[in-house]
């Protein structure tokens, strides 16, 4: 789906970069915090689950080959 998405809208894009990290706004949990950790792993996992590789830190990317 992701593969479609970057074919359609991505203008021949080849590689995505994403930081697999919550948002920090003011109902966010504190950054470093157990929550704001746990919710980091979620997300790596959740953009993992699509294809994502881990980069660096909390960097994940996509090729879309």
């Amino acid at each position: 789906m992701l593969r479609a998405i970057l074919g359609t809208i991505g203008r021949n894009t080849a590689l995505v970069i994403l930081e697999a990290a919550p948002m920090l706004d003011d109902d966010a949990p504190m950054e470093g915090s157990p929550q704001h950790v746990a919710a980091k792993e979620k997300l790596r996992r959740y953009w993992m689950d699509f294809g994502f590789r881990e980069a660096a830190g909390d960097y994940l990317y996509f090729e879309a080959a």
